[in-house]
């Protein structure tokens, strides 16, 4: 790979997770980091550091990276596109519809590269699973049940989970745009979303002032009917997909890999673990080196803006539903 540089604006650790990807795949990467106790520790670790912002719009920067809270996304985008960078943005995208489309338009007729950070379209996992479905293991596919399920209280253990932006509306928190990857990647397996009726409340105590439940039934263009269940509240990580089909029934686990598909012709189960050594890095590590196999070239981006705003556009008729508690349609 040719040598690009790439400016990371926000050393949390997202950021900080593509800043070392990147140099582990011969980047050059400087991190934007406004906070100065956390830009002191990441120059201690060896990064190159600024606090300005306008340091990830210089002329020496091919692409940035925008890893900060959920709240200031559409403002860094503007900025970088402004600039005439390519860009990488952590979801969603923004908080609202509001200016999307003029900024991606605005980043079309520049000719600039976007990529949104779908992570899980790069797991092991629902890659193989994916194929398996696109393979016709399972006849076609009817209807699938998601989940995505975690304590707040145990995410990031070292830090007090109240301060931290999906405990805070504030900062774009929220459990349907912290966990927007299940929205993106179920379109991915069975297409644009038609119908939309979902339940979204705050159910804990856990002194937050944002949902930290979802219950959501999306029909697809497809036909496929699918259920998603989101929630702060589950004190066992879960992270499962199963979808059934007209031959047979897959399951994935997306924190082990392992696939189950259960079929009609012997009624066993057949077992398709983990590939040996695939670690949670692999999956961040394929998407930073897709993103410069985009930057010079050699393929399309797999997820962009446009991508991006209509994953976001379902998470916002989810939101429309529940507080209408009624049935949205989508265009």
């Amino acid at each position: 790979m040719r040598s690009l540089h790439f400016a990371v604006i926000g050393g949390g650790s997202i950021g900080t997770r593509h800043a070392k990807n990147l140099i582990t795949l011969g980047q050059q990467v400087r991190i934007i980091e406004s906070y100065p106790p956390q830009a002191d520790i990441l120059t201690t670790q060896g990064f190159t550091v600024y606090t300005d912002i306008a340091d990830a719009f210089t002329a020496e920067v091919d692409a940035v990276l925008i890893c900060s809270p959920t709240v200031l996304h559409f403002e860094h985008l503007q900025a970088a596109i402004a600039h005439s960078k390519h860009v990488f943005v952590e979801k969603p995208i923004a908080q609202t519809l509001d200016g999307v489309q003029t900024l991606i338009d605005d980043a079309t007729q520049k000719k600039l590269i976007s990529l949104v950070g779908f992570n899980m379209r790069f797991r092991d996992g629902f890659k193989r699973a994916q194929q398996m479905v696109i393979d016709g293991k399972i006849g076609k596919p009817l209807a699938a049940r998601a989940n995505v399920s975690y304590y707040l209280p145990h995410y990031h253990p070292d830090k007090d989970y109240r301060q931290r932006y999906q405990a805070q509306k504030k900062l774009g928190g929220g459990v349907v745009l912290d966990d927007i990857h299940e929205l993106d990647y179920l379109t991915v397996l069975f297409g644009k979303v038609k119908e939309v009726f979902a339940y979204v409340e705050t159910l804990s105590d856990l002194e937050i002032d944002v949902e930290d439940y979802a219950g959501v039934m999306m029909k697809h263009e497809s036909g496929v009917i699918t259920q998603l269940q989101m929630d702060f509240l589950q004190h066992v990580y879960h992270r499962k997909l199963e979808i059934t089909g007209s031959q047979a029934t897959l399951t994935l686990d997306h924190n082990t890999g392992e696939i189950r598909q259960y079929g009609n012709a012997d009624h066993q189960f057949h077992v398709f673990p983990q590939r040996m050594g695939v670690t949670v890095n692999q999956m961040y590590l394929d998407e930073m080196a897709h993103f410069v196999r985009c930057l010079q070239g050699e393929e399309p981006p797999i997820a962009d803006l446009t991508v991006g705003r209509d994953v976001l556009q379902l998470a916002l008729a989810i939101f429309e539903s529940a507080s209408k508690k009624q049935l949205v349609y989508l265009d």
